[in-house]
């Protein structure tokens, strides 16, 4: 799994810490960020297979971080989740609006998000 390399981007160092070393345990490579503008920046350098992003961060916050994704990258080819402790249907329709790929809620099941991404990424269940 070390090609598939996953960009996490949430304003909370502890969360960011806890689904690296989760990740990284299941043999992806991982680039964490606290803020969006640091992740286009890697972005300009090489794609992630997968990007999973908060909604709710300062300065640029998950939506707008996906729309600047889409103006100013082939989005369609870099699978988008979002994570966010909001379980309104009115965030989930705006997840889905934006063109997200899933909406996954916090606290989330460590195995749900595995499933989710190994899904997206076309991989076999581990």
């Amino acid at each position: 799994m070390q090609d598939h390399e996953i960009y996490i981007i949430d304003d909370s160092q502890v969360q960011l810490i806890l689904l690296e070393k989760v990740l990284m345990n299941q043999g992806f490579s991982i680039q964490s960020f606290t803020e969006g503008w640091k992740l286009i920046e890697a972005m300009e350098r090489s794609k992630p297979s997968l990007i999973i992003s908060d909604i709710d961060m300062p300065i640029l916050d998950g939506f707008e971080l996906l729309q600047e994704i889409k103006i100013r990258f082939d989005y369609n080819r870099v699978p988008f989740f979002f994570m966010s402790s909001k379980s309104d249907p009115s965030t989930e329709k705006r997840a889905r609006l934006e063109g997200a790929h899933a909406l996954i809620q916090k606290p989330f099941q460590y195995s749900s998000l595995f499933a989710a991404i190994n899904e997206m990424l076309g991989l076999a269940k581990v």
